[in-house]
């Protein structure tokens, strides 16, 4: 029996849109994860089907940032259709070269995943250009007995975001001699935030949906954001305005949770500013 139908996971081609930026500096990679073939083998194999679980795990050399698909379960054929925005710009790494690196790797629940090849790119190459191509996993020469075959598709592009550009308060006014009134607060973005949510078959939690709220110490007055589904490292670009007492420099109170739409948030940290602390600052904001 044959059927012909459309799926639209196999129409996936992130990046098409045309960039208008092309004179500012890049500050977002833009890394579309598509698919694997051909993939080594990690699991089973003496009475079962050999078969793997794998995930793609990307790194900047000489920087923190690490990013995760999600892994696909005993397959050695996966198709992710995974899109990562990684906020970078030149002088984020002491490297000559800043390079992405993408591992392959069979991931385990309860021991360290097992590696299953690599691929390298020099960011530079992919300046407001993108590029969507196969490329083969390379063995690590530390890991000589490691299988490594296959191959994932890839698209990359480096670009100017012009939201990663923003700046706050740009049209903001002030009244000379009067005390001010009002607290502004720009909520612009959060990395590394706590996992409170599991994906997939795993139990352990991998992302969550932050959400910030803002309240002025001893006062009704408060505010929320908006909340961002499925990230650690979300970006708000909102601004919010809290009345305060004229001549009283208060405690604001931040709170970050996961956002449960059925039940009761899940913390995900608390801290306070008080504004008499950085009273200097507040005069000359930028």
């Amino acid at each position: 029996e044959l059927w012909m139908r459309y799926s639209p996971e196999l129409d996936f081609d992130p990046f098409l849109d045309r960039n208008f930026f092309k004179i500012e500096r890049p500050n977002e990679l833009q890394v579309g994860l598509i698919r694997g073939r051909d993939l080594a083998a990690k699991d089973g194999g003496t009475f079962t089907t050999a078969t793997s679980d794998p995930q793609v795990v990307f790194t900047i050399n000489g920087t923190e940032l690490v990013y995760k698909s999600t892994y696909k379960v005993k397959t050695l054929a996966p198709r992710w259709n995974e899109i990562f925005l990684i906020e970078f710009e030149d002088g984020m790494t002491e490297d000559d070269t800043p390079t992405l690196r993408c591992t392959c790797e069979d991931y385990d629940d309860f021991s360290a995943n097992d590696f299953m090849g690599f691929v390298e790119f020099d960011i530079r190459k992919y300046t407001h250009r993108r590029h969507r191509d196969w490329y083969d996993l390379l063995p690590d020469p530390k890991r000589p007995k490691e299988q490594v075959s296959g191959k994932l598709e890839i698209v990359l592009r480096w670009w100017h975001n012009p939201e990663l550009a923003w700046e706050p308060f740009l049209d903001s006014t002030d009244v000379d001699d009067v005390e001010p009134n009002e607290l502004l607060v720009a909520l612009v973005r959060g990395r590394e935030l706590a996992p409170r949510d599991a994906c997939g078959l795993s139990f352990k939690p991998v992302t969550s949906d932050p959400q910030v709220r803002f309240r002025i110490i001893d006062t009704d007055e408060r505010q929320q954001s908006t909340h961002k589904i499925k990230t650690l490292a979300p970006r708000w670009n909102e601004e919010f305005g809290l009345y305060c007492v004229p001549g009283e420099l208060p405690v604001l109170r931040v709170v970050c949770e996961d956002y449960d739409k059925w039940s009761a948030n899940d913390s995900m940290g608390v801290f306070e500013i008080d504004l008499h602390e950085i009273k200097t600052l507040l005069a000359q904001p930028r």
